[in-house]
This record gives structure tokens, C-alpha cells and sequence, in this order.
């Protein structure tokens, strides 16, 4: 989980995936968190949008050998992107041929894709799409993605959820991935929140509670589960007994 609090890079699993800020030359931005709790990091412009990031010094290798994997967080889009490509939430490699695992986003300038989300895992040349529910600038928006693998279930396997702070978890719309995985493959690239490890397609707006579930038999989060995640932004400032319910992270199911 990355909640960008103090310790702004910090997973908090031990799973080696603690973040190196990549800020090229400027200081890290920070913005009020969801619900104004905490802290969110500010990924600006810079360069067309490309050069700030946070990225981990290690690898990805906690991801290896999951055959479920449940992403979600909270993003705040800039009025102001005018970026024409896909700009990376999350990634553990450059595109999506190389063999990874790429959550990215589509801003204002880019047509009937605004406000999309774009995933695609393994090497399956290119991203499976969400609708495009997640356009609202100047907004905290929750957002989760569910990915089973195609072997397990060969139709219907991607699904994509949003909510705001104030309107529950709903289904955005549910896709095939034709990626014909049985688990991750293995992942030795860094990884990348808010860019790409090559740092060329950073996001142009704020993230906020980032967190990666996998799983090893074939789970994922439903939507009551979700929804109780976007209730309990920030778990640790607000009820730290709890977080045992809560430790999605990128820790197995």
C-alpha cells in the first residue's frame, strides 16, 4: 500500500517493493489526501508530463506466481493534462509487450479515450479498456481492477470499478483479457507508480492510497469488498486494529 504519509514510499509489507521518489531536480509534491486525511503525492506536468515518478530501487518478484491480482486507488485528474498517450498509474514495465503488468490512464486530450483505463499483463501487445467513467477533473475517484487469469477463465476475466467520496463502488464494465496466462509471469523489472520504469509516460495529477492484492487460488475483491475500502481511505490514521481486514498491499489472498 502506498498512502504517501511521512514515510511517503514505504509499502509497509517487507515485500521489497518501498519506492524511490524520481523526481527530476524538483521536490516532491503533495496535495490533502482523500477525504482531506493524510497526504496524496502530485504527479505535475513536468515536460509534458513525463518526468516525475516514484518507482521502487528493488523489484517486482512479490508479484511472481499469482494467478488473481485485485488493484485499487484513488486518482485525481489535472484540468489542465493535455497529454496525448497513456499515462501510466502503475507499471512494472515500459508497454505492453514487454512482459508486465501496465495500469495507465487516458487525460483530456485524447478523444473518445478520456477518462479510460487501460491494463494489460504478460505480453499480450496491447490494453484491455475500462469505459470511459473516470473523465471528472479536480475529483478524488476511487478505482479498482480485478484480473483473473485466462486459463481459469477463459471469458469475462477484467472487470473495472469507480466510486467518488461520496457514491459507493459501482461496476464500470467487465472485458476479456486474452493474455492466455495461468499466473504472472515473472516480473524482474521495477516498479513504477505513477510512470513507467522507463520514466516517458508519467501521470499528470495526484494519486492516493495505491494498493495491490494477489492471489495464488484464483480470488479477487467483489464489490462489497471494495466498497469497503473506499469507506476506510487512509486505514492506519483511522483505526490501526483494523488494518489486518484491510492489508491488501501486494500480499497474497
Amino acid at each position: 500500500e502506498y498512502t504517501f504519509n511521512g514515510t511517503a514510499t514505504n509499502d509497509g509489507t517487507g515485500a521489497g517493493l518501498d519506492l524511490t521518489l524520481v523526481m527530476s531536480g524538483v521536490s516532491p509534491v503533495y496535495s490533502t489526501g482523500v477525504n482531506d486525511l493524510g497526504q496524496a503525492l502530485y504527479f505535475s506536468a513536468l515536460n509534458g508530463g513525463h518526468s516525475a515518478a516514484a518507482m521502487t530501487s528493488g523489484n517486482a518478484t512479490a508479484l511472481n506466481g499469482a494467478n488473481a491480482v485485485t488493484i485499487t486507488g484513488w486518482l485525481k485528474v489535472d484540468s489542465a493534462d493535455t497529454y496525448v498517450g497513456l499515462e501510466r498509474v502503475l507499471a512494472t514495465a515500459d508497454n505492453f509487450s514487454s512482459g508486465g503488468l501496465v495500469l495507465g490512464y487516458y487525460g483530456a486530450a485524447n478523444g473518445a479515450d478520456k477518462g479510460k483505463l487501460q491494463f494489460g499483463i504478460g505480453s499480450p501487445g496491447t490494453g484491455f479498456y475500462s469505459s470511459p467513467s473516470y473523465a471528472t477533473a479536480n475529483t478524488w475517484l476511487f478505482f479498482a481492477l480485478t484480473w483473473i487469469n485466462q486459463v481459469a477463465q477463459p471469458a469475462n476475466n477484467l472487470s473495472f470499478y469507480v466510486g467518488t467520496e461520496s457514491t459507493s463502488v459501482a461496476l464500470v464494465n467487465t472485458t476479456t483479457s486474452p493474455d492466455g496466462l495461468s499466473v504472472i509471469p515473472t516480473q524482474g523489472n521495477k516498479l513504477a507508480v505513477g510512470n513507467r520504469p522507463g520514466l516517458a509516460r508519467g501521470f499528470d495529477g495526484a494519486l492516493d492510497d495505491v494498493r495491490i492484492y494477489t492471489s495464488t487460488n484464483g480470488e479477487v475483491l467483489d464489490a462489497a469488498a471494495l466498497e469497503s475500502i473506499r469507506l476506510m481511505p487512509e486505514p492506519a490514521l483511522l483505526l490501526p486494529l483494523l488494518m489486518c481486514s484491510f492489508r491488501f498491499k501486494v500480499e497474497r489472498c
